[in-house]
């Protein structure tokens, strides 16, 4: 693989990755709005969100599906969900065509363990950790010093 394509699969998964992460901070925010402006716990909203109906609070049904951060908050959710399909895609080829990457990737950013690692890519641990240490040299050597994403 070319250096050119390699950054920019890097870069469009990185940016997936943050995007990913504004988006939940978005909606811990707008559900904490929400919970707070109908006294609702956290728990009870969220369930009502998702199902977008619960037999019993049919008042609360009609306010939370009217309220504009509800509506804002439903977006956040598909947006999410869509952002997460993406993620796992990426690692999918990624698995395929730049392993070194790939396991960079689920370390540094997904915090797995070599043991997750591992199972999710098909390879030993050993194997894991040669890729992500000729990718962490690879990385050093491009820019000079050692880097930690």
């Amino acid at each position: 693989m070319d250096s050119i394509e390699e950054n920019y699969k890097t870069k469009s998964l990185i940016s997936a990755w943050k995007t990913l992460n504004e988006i939940k901070a978005e909606i811990k925010l707008k559900e904490s709005e929400l919970s707070t402006k109908y006294d609702v716990h956290a728990n009870r909203l969220k369930e009502i969100l998702v199902s977008c109906s619960i037999n019993n609070d049919s008042m609360i049904n009609t306010i939370v599906s009217a309220d504009n951060i509800s509506k804002e908050l439903r977006k956040l959710y598909i947006r999410r969900d869509e952002h997460r399909i993406y993620i796992n895609n990426m690692i999918d080829i990624l698995k395929l065509n730049d392993k070194e990457l790939c396991i960079a990737f689920l370390r540094e950013y997904l915090h797995l363990n070599w043991e997750n690692v591992s199972n999710k890519v098909f390879l030993s641990i050993r194997q894991c950790q040669r890729y992500y240490y000729k990718y962490k040299k690879k990385t050093e050597e491009k820019n000079g010093v050692w880097t930690n994403f």
